[in-house]
């Protein structure tokens, strides 16, 4: 959200999908992850066609699915068809730090993790600390970073500019 106020970017954010998705299949199935990248292609896709101006796109990217590294190829290609650029940030923290910020208020609105053993036992089965392959990528531990900076980290990297 940081970076959309400094860009004008919209955000299409990873549980919007997560939780429309989740609403009728079962999270964690194959059709689940299936229906949530599929519908993430398209929307960016539609995007794309719409020439919008630029798309913030979150994932929490696990390196042990396959489907998420399909996934990357297939934004990669959609982005690529339409001539647009494609930038990849590693967000992660200390995992003392997931740890207080998994009950945080603002995971409230959204079917997220909000407790402590979900989340151990979620980052137990999932790779997630582990960067996309052969990809550019700009990693930044934000364990002691305020989103704000972050933003203003990941705006300056990769010179983007406010669109109007």
């Amino acid at each position: 959200r940081e970076l959309a106020k400094l860009t004008s970017y919209k955000v299409l954010h990873n549980h919007l999908l997560v939780d429309l998705i989740g609403e009728a299949i079962e999270f964690g199935s194959k059709d689940f992850f299936h229906l949530v990248d599929k519908f993430r292609a398209i929307l960016l896709e539609a995007a794309c066609k719409e020439k919008t101006k630029g798309i913030i796109l979150t994932v929490c990217y696990a390196h042990n699915i396959p489907t998420d590294r399909k996934f990357v190829k297939k934004i990669r290609g959609i982005i690529k068809k339409y001539h647009g650029e494609i930038y990849f940030v590693q967000l992660y923290c200390h995992k003392n730090a997931l740890d207080k910020r998994v009950v945080g208020r603002s995971r409230q609105k959204f079917g997220k993790i909000k407790d402590k053993k979900l989340l151990h036992q979620t980052l137990k089965k999932w790779e997630l600390f582990t960067p996309i392959p052969r990809v550019k990528n700009y990693p930044i531990d934000n364990t002691k970073i305020s989103a704000k900076k972050v933003a203003l980290m990941i705006k300056k990297h990769y010179k983007l500019n406010k669109v109007k």
